[in-house]
């Protein structure tokens, strides 16, 4: 949102979060800790503190930006081509699919598979540790799990995380590399090694 509000303050941007100002401040703490966003007196008012984006803030958000703006170019150029039956097939689809495939509640037995593989599509879930629950409850014992999501270094992870919260393509959190190791530890899998 700073990159979308320029000099915006930080009790106006708790506002538009809908969050309280002491989370607000606490993330623009450490954003500004990363480089990513600098706090600048208001030419406004002498008492207000206002946010910019660093230059390397601005290139995490156009990057960010340009990256959704071309996956939702090309969506809209399928969807463009089909008609309004075909669409609302689709639509029908996908809601039965949603309702199938709740990672939340998975409609399998316990212990029902010696393998998991969850491909790109950790850092969509919202409530990740219900997930891994499920994705135990339905792992036999001794059966291996593999998580391959997208995970990218700091700073640029915060700043995606920061941004995913705004954004409505369906992002919610990204992990770290030991992040991900931890989740697989809580599991008790036995990691699959990579050669």
């Amino acid at each position: 949102m700073i990159g979308q509000y320029p000099q915006i303050g930080i009790i106006d941007l708790a506002k538009l979060q809908g969050v309280t100002k002491g989370a607000t401040s606490q993330m623009i703490k450490k954003l500004v800790e990363k480089g990513l966003v600098v706090k600048k007196q208001s030419t406004t008012s002498e008492a207000e503190i206002c946010l910019e984006l660093t230059e390397l803030g601005q290139r995490a958000f156009r990057g960010h930006a340009d990256y959704y703006n071309n996956v939702g170019k090309q969506w809209k150029e399928i969807l463009d081509q089909m008609s309004e039956d075909d669409i609302q097939v689709l639509m029908r689809f996908i809601s039965l699919v949603e309702k199938m495939l709740d990672a939340e509640k998975l409609p399998y037995q316990d212990g029902m598979f010696d393998i998991i593989i969850c491909n790109a599509s950790f850092h969509h879930y919202t409530n990740p540790k219900a997930v891994l629950t499920q994705m135990r409850r339905v792992l036999k014992d001794r059966g291996m799990l593999l998580i391959d999501d997208p995970w990218m270094p700091q700073p640029l992870r915060s700043v995606m995380n920061f941004f995913t919260r705004y954004s409505n393509h369906g992002d919610y959190h990204y992990y770290g590399e030991r992040k991900m190791g931890k989740h697989t530890i809580m599991l008790k899998v036995i990691p699959i090694p990579i050669k």
